[in-house]
Order: C-alpha cells, then sequence, then structure tokens
C-alpha cells in the first residue's frame, strides 16, 4: 500500500501518511473494507461510492452518514476495483479535478491538514468531524505503529497479479519483481 500511497500523495501534495490515516478512518484500519457477496475486497479504503456514470463492479455496504448532524446508518454504493493501485488511481482523479465532486477546492490544498479540511468543506464526508477526527488519528501515539503495517505488510490474501489470484506463498516475492521492472499488481 505504501508505494500507492507515496505516489498518489506526490500529487495530490499531501504526505503519504495522510493518506494512510485517511484510509484507516475510512476502514477501521482495514476491519471494514466494502466486500462483495462473495468475499472478494472491493479495495475501497476511502470511502469513495460509486456515482450515477460508474460502470465497474459496486458492493451496497452500510455507512454511517451524517443528516442534519445525526448519524444515520444508510446503504450506499461503492465501486469495486481489482487492485489497491486502482483505489489511490481513483482517490487521486476525484480530488485533483478528474471528477466533479470536489470541483476546484484542491487549489487551496498545501499540505495534510489542509487537504483534510478541504475534504470536509467540499462536502466528500457528511461527517462534520471528518478532518478533525484524522488528524487526532494521524496525530496519535499509535498512528506510526500502526500505518508501519502499510509500508511492509501483510498482503491480502486476496492479492491478484495481472487479474490472477496470487497464493500467499508467492505474493511477497511480487514487490521485489516490481522493483526489477516488473509490472504493478496493485
Amino acid at each position: 500500500m505504501w508505494p500507492h500511497a507515496q505516489e498518489a500523495a506526490r500529487r495530490l501534495g499531501v504526505a503519504p501518511e495522510v493518506l494512510i490515516g485517511q484510509a484507516a478512518h475510512e476502514t477501521a484500519w482495514g476491519k471494514s473494507v466494502p466486500r462483495f457477496s462473495d468475499g472478494r475486497s472491493s479495495h475501497n479504503l476511502f470511502g469513495i461510492k460509486a456515482s450515477r456514470g460508474w460502470e465497474g463492479e459496486r458492493v451496497v455496504n452500510s455507512t454511517l452518514e451524517f443528516v442534519d448532524g445525526v448519524p444515520i446508518r444508510q446503504p450506499r454504493r461503492f465501486p469495486g476495483l481489482p487492485f489497491l493501485r486502482r483505489q489511490f488511481q481513483r482517490l487521486r482523479a476525484v480530488f485533483t479535478g478528474q471528477s466533479a465532486l470536489l470541483g476546484g477546492a484542491w487549489a487551496s490544498v498545501k499540505d495534510g491538514p489542509a487537504y483534510l479540511r478541504a475534504l470536509q468543506r467540499a462536502g466528500y464526508a457528511t461527517d462534520p468531524s471528518y478532518a478533525r477526527k484524522i488528524q487526532g488519528l494521524i496525530d496519535g501515539p499509535a498512528f506510526d505503529e500502526r500505518a508501519g503495517d502499510a509500508k511492509v505488510g501483510p498482503i491480502p490474501a486476496d492479492i491478484q497479479f495481472e487479474g490472477v489470484a496470487v497464493p500467499r506463498a508467492v505474493a511477497p516475492t511480487i514487490p521485489a519483481a516490481l522493483a526489477a521492472g516488473g509490472t504493478d499488481p496493485w
């Protein structure tokens, strides 16, 4: 996950830890990533909802939305993408104006806190404390330890390489192959 966070963060103008913090908040540190009925992961780490024009796979998941400041559980459709890398690419697309969702909100982003505030102002999240919660998580005492997992391990059981499921025993060799110029499976 770390290389994808680094790439997306560089293009968004924030530290990769901010994106890891956002993903950690959205998924409760990976415990509630939306899954398809067959158990496959949607790899949707950022709570990005499927737009009407989304033509790929969708997963319906219960999510907490704030309506007039009141938290309410509601079913929502989320896009599913086959690889983690694609979720980071979608995040960049949504947040850099390739999507109408946030429009010009990105013009003011200079750092992580500004990124989180821009998300909040643009209505990306309905939680009125969204930016504060993520910043608190990033600034918290356990973040460096927990975020370290995103940098080095563990590899998801449902990892795919060029569209083919890869056994867990083989999966750890994939990053080494990538360093040698291989194809990025995420």
